[in-house]
């Protein structure tokens, strides 16, 4: 098993990175390791259920089946982390293995268990990429994208190539999720690529065409023909593609920056309130309600400007009935999420 030194901190960010469906569904269990999958399964497990269901799984593995490599690559990637329901069992095994005793978190200051818990993700990052690997070796797809997304991770350069070669492959054999990595890498550019929004777009409307569901896929292409990156601007395009996201109310920041920036909801209010092509008073309201309604934790530049078009709807009765006292409150709150516009407005309207 591979053994490193490098702290690898793992981030499950979309359904999109891993994609998970039920164990026992997967494609290609032999019989243990379907027992196992099953064990998993199940809503409630004992620690002792899952200590069965990781041999049963690990019998088959090193037989070679790749599924149930997979399985312990998913094991120890997603479920032994702090809140997973493998955590006390991979952290005993970590123990049992790096040290001469148990280790007894309860008993130690916070510098060691802090130095504890670094090792331990290495442990679980070293043991994750020895069972994707071996899946994928196998020709295992879905090991090929999480392996991918594992060496992205990484800053050496040796790590990167890995992870843009095992995307790469997986997308080549179809795999959806791997081209919305793909897609993902060049619509931000960074770590392995630089942004390239021509071919975001290619990536990302392949993904959809094999049958990616993720809100964040539909997020990125939409944005692409919202702003015309990399295609021709096309608004009517960027509100169908929008639209056809299965969960629209998810008000999640996926994208990253400040909140609100990157949502479907903040998206459509917008376009439907600001441009004449699409303009539609009705639709701008209950999408722009739909993100104020959310209670955020950052400021943003977006929020400010949505809250601000959601106190003229209320003054001006665009969308729904005039309300004066609710314009007000919403324009403060524009102007305290730092929009120009609403500021300068509650300056006038303080003059009178």
């Amino acid at each position: 098993m591979l053994r490193n030194s490098i702290l690898f901190i793992f981030l499950v960010i979309t359904t999109t990175v891993y994609s998970s469906p039920l164990y026992s569904e997967l494609d290609g269990l032999s019989a243990n390791a379907l027992k196992g999958a099953q064990i998993l399964d199940e809503s409630r497990t004992s620690k002792e259920r899952l200590q069965t269901a990781l041999s049963l799984i690990r019998f088959d593995a090193e037989e070679g089946n790749a599924a149930a490599n997979y399985v312990l690559g998913v094991i120890y990637s997603q479920e032994a982390d702090r809140y997973g329901k493998f955590y006390d069992i991979i952290f005993d095994e970590y123990s049992d293995d790096y040290n001469d005793s148990p280790i007894d978190m309860a008993e130690m200051d916070y510098s060691i268990i802090r130095e504890n818990r670094e090792s331990y993700s290495t442990y679980r990052s070293d043991s994750a990429i020895y069972y994707y690997e071996t899946a994928a070796n196998k020709g295992y797809v879905p090991a090929m994208n999480n392996l991918g997304y594992l060496y992205s991770q990484y800053s050496f350069e040796e790590y990167r190539n890995k992870a843009l070669f095992y995307y790469i492959k997986a997308a080549e054999a179809g795999s959806a999720a791997a081209y919305t990595n793909l897609g993902r890498e060049y619509f931000w550019g960074g770590n392995l690529v630089d942004y390239d929004f021509n071919k975001a777009v290619t990536y990302l409307a392949k993904a959809l065409e094999l049958g990616d569901n993720t809100d964040e896929t539909f997020l990125m292409l939409g944005y692409c023909y919202e702003k015309g990156l990399g295609v021709r601007q096309d608004y009517k395009k960027a509100i169908d593609i929008y639209t056809q996201a299965p969960d629209r109310s998810n008000i999640i920041n996926i994208l990253g920056g400040n909140v609100g920036n990157f949502s479907i909801p903040s998206r459509l209010g917008i376009l439907f309130y600001s441009i004449d092509e699409v303009r539609d008073y009705d639709k701008a309201f209950k999408y722009l309600k739909a993100v104020a309604d959310q209670v955020v934790r950052e400021v943003g530049e977006t929020r400010g400007y949505i809250l601000r078009c959601l106190s003229a709807c209320y003054r001006f009765g665009r969308g729904t009935a005039v309300d004066l006292e609710k314009a007000d409150f919403y324009l403060k709150e524009a102007g305290e999420f730092g929009n120009i516009d609403a500021q300068k407005a509650l300056e006038y309207l303080s003059m009178e």
